[in-house]
């Protein structure tokens, strides 16, 4: 098989767990035969080294300062990765097929890769499948971070949109999977997401990797935790536990190698809580390291008495696999993937998570039993050996893989399929029926209707009709305008009393004929392959278990003057119908999309109440009811951005207002409501910090504060609450 394993993370060059995985999990490959590329970020010495180091294995890096991710308007890093991975991830399939093609959880790498996938049928004969590590999502919620700012909802949503888009999922560990599959829903379920537990590969002739030469030395027994510092790891179990068998008399020293993060008691340092935990008895028994390259962990675990690793929840730690691997009595918590890596009371100890008295236990045994310390000096190799044994894990995997090819949506690749069929459909009655509407409401806009008009009529599906909604115009030009297009034959104009942009297309999409609609914007243009794509998105079979309702597309803005819409500097990626995002922002799409006329139907049309954020309250009603959005990732839409557009003169001004009427018309919006209030929770931390930041404010303040140390301060201030009759007694 020819392979691309996609991921920032790569060891040695960058990253911890997910980047030892990539390292080893393509050596394996490689020894077994088959063609391995890896797919990354340009890490020094990547493409230089990674050969060396892996033998057979390609190396290739995206470019994040080329193609469409030179563009403005990424709402954060992870997005423009994204971007970059599906250019270059194209490039090499285009050149030389894969055949199978695999993403990691974290970070949604393989978002818009998969996106193209599902939408246009992209990376034909690919089985695309997630490796599950640990999700955003479970780290946020195990490291009790309840604020969200936009870019982390942005960064679950488009995980979550991967997980659903795959065509399998691959976890190291029942556990995870499980846990995976009850977080992201029916779209995730066995019977529509075929999912497969797979355990890391870890290559025992590679364990010099961790660094050979003598074991550290150390003045007492040590119990020792290396990774980051982080509540979701369990850290701050182990130094009151540690605390109480030292103060059984237990002579021990406990020694943490890792970095610091901010997952301590509300949101600050890890290290200082931990720090401050040691009580002054036994502050000397505890310490703190910088982390150190994986290459020199080796000493340090060899020196070590017993590897604690005390996670509140674990995936399938790597850290616990190379403890073992050495012959180190390990003490995991039996949430997660370390219940299947350690068994109890031969290769290692198991606590239950999150109670300090059970680890307390497993301490003290693990301290004191040096017959089962001796013993996992050869069960604990043994047994990763066994589990983990790299050609038994290329084996398990290329039979998830076949499984999974057996079981995908049969897609169609675009070109091959547009090629094929642009035949108009007839109906009963000897008239054609178009494949799609384009509707184009029309207020006194003649000076921008003839551009969008050309862009309507420049689709290359040519069984489309076009509908121009006059809503009451006024303005001498647009009338003439109007009267000589109602000459041609390849408009439709009709009219209607003016009643806003809602009625406007309420009312033309009521005249439409077409199954399909596009509402169009008389300012706003297309791309000549919008409906042929869009259309072909929507035809695409699916395992969803909602409803397609509409397919959207990457949108490009551009500037009115000056500039043209072909050399748009601006990008915007839609997320579509996000039920938990939607309550605070339009993350869903411009106005312009494919969208069904039945599911139009179904919630009533477009509110004509709504004189701006129409669309965005019209998708609010489809995600209420259940619907699905598509998001074909090319730039087929071009926004027209004008200082006097209704968004920038009536939306935005009101935007508050907008928010609670949209809150208020959907209460059933979202499935998760927290998450919306932590949104805007974090959006008032960052207006507040700007404020705080300001340099005016802070020069004011400490003026004010001067003033307030002067004797002038009291008098003055009584004078002016008696000038305005505050606290005045009647």
């Amino acid at each position: 098989m020819r392979i691309c394993l996609v991921s920032k993370e790569v060891s040695p060059f960058w990253g911890a767990g997910i980047g030892v995985y990539v390292s080893l999990m393509a050596r394996a490959w490689a020894a077994a035969g088959h063609e391995v590329h890896v797919l990354s970020e340009p890490h020094p010495g990547l493409l230089e080294d990674g050969p060396k180091t892996h033998k057979g294995v390609k190396f290739h890096a995206v470019d994040c300062q080329a193609g469409q991710c030179l563009l403005d308007g990424y709402r954060c890093q992870f997005e423009q990765h994204a971007m970059a991975v599906h250019e270059k991830l194209s490039e090499l399939h285009a050149r030389h097929p894969f055949d199978y093609i695999e993403f990691p959880d974290f970070g949604g790498e393989g978002w818009l890769a998969l996106k193209a996938r599902r939408t246009l049928g992209s990376y034909d004969g690919a089985v695309m499948a997630i490796r599950l590590h640990t999700p955003l999502a479970d780290c946020i919620e195990l490291n009790a971070d309840a604020m969200l700012d936009r870019e982390t909802a942005l960064i679950l949503a488009i995980e979550g949109q991967a997980l659903r888009d795959a065509d399998a999922l691959i976890s190291p560990c029942t556990s995870l999977l499980q846990r995976v599959r009850d977080r992201y829903g029916p779209d995730v379920a066995e019977d529509r997401k075929p999912g497969f537990v797979v355990p890391y590969a870890f290559d025992m002739s590679t364990i010099d990797e961790l660094g050979k030469g003598p074991a550290e030395k150390y003045d007492r027994r040590t119990v020792l935790f290396y990774g980051r510092s982080e509540r979701r790891k369990g850290v701050h179990l182990l130094v009151p536990a540690a605390q109480q068998l030292m103060d059984e008399g237990l002579d021990f020293d406990v020694r943490f190698i890792g970095g610091d993060t901010m997952t301590g008691p509300a949101c600050g340092s890890m290290r200082r809580h931990l720090e401050k935990l040691a009580s002054r008895a036994h502050a000397d028994r505890f310490r703190f390291d910088a982390p150190r390259p994986r290459v020199e962990l080796g000493p340090a675990i060899r020196g070590a008495a017993v590897c604690c690793f005390p996670s509140l929840w674990e995936n399938y730690p790597n850290v616990c696999l190379e403890a073992l691997a050495l012959g180190k009595l390990v003490v995991g918590s039996n949430a997660g993937g370390m219940s299947e890596q350690i068994e109890h009371g031969v290769s290692g100890l198991l606590f239950e998570s999150g109670n300090i008295e059970s680890l307390k236990d497993a301490l003290r045994r693990a301290l004191t039993d040096h017959e089962l310390r001796e013993n996992v000096k050869t069960v604990g190799p043994q047994r990763v050996a066994t589990m983990c044994e790299p050609a038994r894990i290329v084996r398990e995997t290329s039979a998830a893989i076949d499984a999974a090819r057996g079981r995908m949506a049969p897609t169609t690749d675009f070109t091959t399929a547009f090629a094929e069929d642009t035949t108009p459909h007839v109906t009963s009655n000897g008239s054609t029926t178009p494949d799609a509407s384009i509707i184009i409401p029309f207020y006194n806009m003649a000076k921008w209707l003839p551009q969008t008009l050309e862009s309507a009529r420049a689709q290359t599906h040519e069984n489309t009709e076009i509908i121009i909604v006059d809503d009451g115009s006024t303005d001498p030009a647009s009338i003439a305008m109007l009267k000589r297009l109602d000459k041609q034959k390849d408009v439709r104009v009709v009219r209607k009393r003016n009643g806003g942009l809602g009625d406007a297309r309420n009312f033309g999409i009521a005249q439409a004929r077409a199954k399909y609609v596009v509402p169009l914007d008389a300012d706003d243009l297309l791309h000549p392959d919008f409906v042929a794509k869009t259309l072909h998105a929507a035809h695409q079979p699916s395992t969803s278990s909602r409803p397609l309702a509409m397919v959207t597309t990457m949108v490009a803005a551009f500037p009115d003057p000056p500039g043209t819409h072909e050399n748009a500097p601006w990008v915007w990626l839609p997320l579509g119908l996000e039920r938990d995002m939607l309550p605070a922002a339009n993350v869903c799409s411009c106005c312009v999309a494919l969208i069904d006329k039945e599911a139009i139907d179904a919630v009533g049309g477009y509110n004509t109440w709504l004189t701006s954020y129409e669309d965005w309250d019209f998708y609010c009603a489809l995600a209420s009811r259940g619907y699905r959005c598509e998001m074909i990732p090319e730039r087929l839409i071009y926004y027209r951005q004008r200082q006097e557009s209704m968004r920038h003169e009536i939306g935005e001004p009101n935007l508050a207002r907008f928010r609670a009427l949209i809150t208020h018309r959907h209460p059933n919006l979202a499935e998760h409501p927290d998450i919306a209030l932590r949104i805007l929770a974090g959006e008032l931390r960052q207006h507040e910090s700007v404020y705080l930041r300001n340099p005016r404010y802070q020069a004011i303040d400490r003026i004010n504060a001067a003033f307030k140390r002067t004797p002038l301060h009291a008098p003055l201030k009584s004078l002016v609450l008696r000038t305005l009759g505050v606290g005045a007694m009647d």
